[in-house]
């Protein structure tokens, strides 16, 4: 964990102390700070999970490939699609996708060019 995020903060400030850069250079350069942020946390929780599942006397070793939004970006696809043309639905739009969907359960299928896979 310290030394990939080292190496970001290492990265980050490199670049901010190159002289003879403007701005946008520089932060055409660097990651945005949104996936920085995004990638401490991931490492951060990631690292803490797995020390503490490691804890469990049943529990040998870790699959990071199991870990995974995949199902969550599904529902919210579902979710999507069940709203039609309207990207923005209100609580109760959405309450009504959620029993919608809810009963109708595996039959409804998940957006074709969605970003995740089954």
């Amino acid at each position: 964990m310290e030394s990939f995020l080292g190496f970001l903060k290492e990265w980050e400030d490199d670049v901010n102390t190159t002289e003879g850069l403007t701005k946008d250079e520089k932060k055409r350069m660097c990651l945005s700070s949104q996936t920085v942020d995004g990638l401490r946390l991931t490492v951060k929780s990631f690292v803490e999970l797995t020390k503490e599942l490691l804890e469990h006397d049943k529990v040998e070793y870790i699959l990071s490939e199991k870990f995974s939004q995949d199902p969550l970006e599904e529902y919210f696809s579902k979710q999507r699609s069940a709203g039609g043309t309207n990207d923005n639905p209100t609580v109760e739009e959405f309450k009504n996708n959620f029993l919608s969907l809810h009963v109708a359960g595996d039959c409804v299928s998940a957006a074709r060019r969605g970003n995740c896979s089954n």
